[in-house]
């Protein structure tokens, strides 16, 4: 598909091209301006000509543009089914993936999502359907290319058992033939930034690390070789609760920095609200809903997704966002010297939960050093509450 459109693009515009030189050999048209301006020496002429030929050229163009962004997903799934005999584990889902924003697949087990990760890497090849990397059709690569291309971070965290952490997360580079010095300056890097101190992890065995350090390393590993694409199937599932919020964060202020195009799977409400950009809600290998988080519950199938959701989901929500997003700063009233106080990197969720508990209408905010920066008050979270975001 994405071969015929420019096809198309480049045949349009070539027969408008041919049509103007063709004036020259007495053919008329819009190219007979350019030709009698050029041989009266009349500038008004050969605008006359250019012009209208200039302009139909360009919105050609846009139109056969716009037409191939519409009908063909750059990243995305176009009516992907897959069958196992007669019964349906995924049917007719299309997803449009948008770059450097993370698309979670949320429903409960066996209800396609972790089927639809792998037939993206060709793990698993649909029945039919279109699925589409960088506009190109994934069957269009070679299974090697594109895996080397995407990063895949699973729940068993995978990591090779003899292998060192260097060497484990080093796989894919020494594969593309990267230069050892460009391996092992990509490791310490990598290491740095899943929050693993260099020199104490990267000559460890996989055996030797807890469960959050292994998931940390299993991170790096999908990222080694700047994939522009990461898989993650319940990557932080296997970890306990601390562990795993632990994670989120971290993999949270990982995307803001790199801008992945990330598919993320999970059945965790919390989790999709917390990590998605958009969540697609599939049930049966149908997809229910894809959206925002905080428009999920609108749209099709609205029954369903409001049972699976729950009635609490818009107290979920409020795990998306920050207490810094809601400081006001100090009135006369704060209470410089004391009083019941939240970090501003805490969530919304814990805010309203101390609140609640404390029968509070406000907190003072305290940044990393513990020094006072402003309030939140709990009418602004209500008001987040009923508009689904916080108000810009």
């Amino acid at each position: 598909m994405p071969v015929i459109f420019t096809g198309i693009r480049i045949a349009f515009i070539s027969t408008l091209v041919a049509a103007t030189l063709a004036s020259y050999i007495g053919a008329g048209g819009l190219g007979t301006y350019i030709v009698n301006g050029i041989n009266s020496l009349s500038i008004d002429m050969q605008l006359l000509g250019v012009i209208p030929i200039f302009f139909m050229t360009v919105a050609a163009d846009a139109i056969l543009r716009v037409c191939e962004k519409v009908l063909i997903p750059h990243r995305g799934l176009q009516n992907v089914t897959k069958l196992y005999g007669e019964k349906p584990a995924v049917w007719e889902l299309s997803l449009e993936i948008e770059d450097g924003k993370t698309c979670v697949l949320l429903g409960k087990s066996g209800c396609g999502k972790s089927t639809t990760l792998r037939m993206i890497n060709r793990l698993i090849a649909p029945t039919s359907g279109t699925i589409c990397v960088d506009g190109k059709d994934i069957n269009d690569y070679s299974a090697e290319t594109l895996r080397r291309g995407i990063g895949y971070v699973v729940q068993g965290i995978g990591l090779f058992p003899y292998m060192t952490v260097e060497k484990n997360i080093g796989v894919v580079p020494q594969l593309l033939k990267w230069p050892k010095e460009k391996i092992r300056a990509r490791v310490e890097e990598l290491l740095d930034m899943v929050g693993l101190d260099v020199d104490q992890y990267i000559h460890k065995y996989p055996a030797e690390l807890s469960g959050g350090e292994a998931q940390r390393v299993g991170v790096a590993r999908a990222l080694a070789a700047d994939p522009p694409i990461i898989l993650m199937d319940e990557p932080f599932g296997a970890v306990d609760p601390i562990n795993r919020m632990n994670l989120q964060n971290e993999f949270l202020k990982i995307q803001k920095r790199l801008h992945k195009t990330i598919v993320f799977v999970t059945h965790d409400i919390e989790e999709a609200v917390r990590m998605g950009d958009k969540i697609a809600v599939m049930e049966q290998g149908v997809l229910q809903n894809y959206d925002l988080p905080e428009r999920i519950v609108a749209g099709p199938h609205q029954e369903f997704i409001q049972e699976f959701l729950g009635a609490d989901y818009v107290l979920k929500l409020l795990s998306r966002f920050l207490v810094s997003e809601c400081t006001v700063p100090l009135d006369d009233t704060a209470n410089q010297s004391g009083g019941a106080s939240i970090p501003q990197t805490s969530t919304l969720q814990k805010a309203l939960s101390r609140m609640i508990s404390d029968s509070l209408n406000r907190l003072n905010v305290i940044d990393e050093n513990g020094s006072l920066v402003g309030q939140i008050y709990l009418d602004d979270i209500t008001k987040i509450m009923k508009q689904g975001r916080v108000a810009q």
